[in-house]
Parts: C-alpha cells; structure tokens; sequence
C-alpha cells in the first residue's frame, strides 16, 4: 500500500533460472481514488533500471516487454521491484496493489516467497523493528565501510547485515 506517508515499496526477490520474467501489476483501489503510479525493475543496489514504467523511452519498452506474455529476458540474481507514486502526482488517496512475479508457462518448480510492509512508526510502536534491526549495528557497519572506502549504500549494509 502506498500512502502520503510511506510513498515507495521495495520488493526485493532472487531470481534462480536465467530466462524471461513476467510481471502483473494491478491497482485495486477504488476507480475514483486512482493514483498514477510508477514502477521500476531495478538491478540489485537498487540503483540501475531495468525496466520503468515512467522512464526512458528504453526503460517504457522493456517495461512494455516486462508485462507482456514474452515477459523481459533476465539473467539469475537478485532484482528489486520499486512501486511509487509517479512524479508530481497526488498522493492524498492511499493506493491498494497486488504484484506477481513468474516465469515460464510450466509450473513443475514452486517457490515461495513472503514479503510484508510496514512503516518505521508502526515497527517501532509493535516492537518489530528492534527485534530484526539494531540502528547502533546498522550505523557501525556502513560507517565502518565508508570509513574503508568500500562502494556501498545503506540498503546494501541492511541487506548484508540481515540476511
């Protein structure tokens, strides 16, 4: 869900067979309440575009490619999806999402995954973001890769740190 306060979603899942992926995306909220939203297939740093429903004309295409029957041709690895609100659109109606990620046309492999959303003052207030995030550990270890000079971001220490 996306929402004036919280208004992007990272979605971060392993691709394990080299072929094409194929992506749904469907707005559940209520017609009148439609937000413009924009969707992003990034590289694992999170940090390069695959594909974007808002991007470049490149990026439009693949993005195209992405949610066609074809799907979009992939290498094994990780991937983030990002969900936001489209650039300058309102983001005073609260938008309700699904997503689903395959490939192929043949199921004979299942892989599961679970992914929940929440918000830092909801995890904090329920005690969740303490009990799987240390700030103090989190802020040591990227400070400490800065420190030697090492290519990184914040996302990819709390990956490391957590995973």
């Amino acid at each position: 869900e996306l929402t004036d306060t919280c208004d992007e979603q990272y979605y971060y899942f392993t691709f394990q067979k080299g072929e094409s992926i194929k992506f749904n995306f469907d707005n559940k909220t209520d017609e009148s309440d439609l937000a413009d939203l924009r969707i992003q297939f990034l590289d694992s740093s999170g940090t390069y575009a695959y594909a974007d429903s808002h991007g470049t004309d490149a990026q439009k295409a693949a993005y195209a490619e992405l949610t066609s029957a074809q799907g979009l041709e992939a290498n094994k690895g990780t991937y983030v999806i990002k969900v936001s609100f489209a650039l300058g659109e309102n983001k005073s109606k609260d938008q309700l999402y699904d997503i689903k990620v395959y490939s192929g046309d043949t199921y004979t492999d299942y892989y599961e995954s679970l992914v929940a959303t929440e918000d830092a003052a909801t995890a904090i207030l329920s005690g969740t973001y303490t009990d799987k995030y240390n700030p103090a550990t989190s802020l040591a270890s990227y400070l400490t890769a800065q420190s030697d000079e090492e290519q990184t971001n914040i996302m990819t220490t709390l990956t490391n740190i957590y995973s």
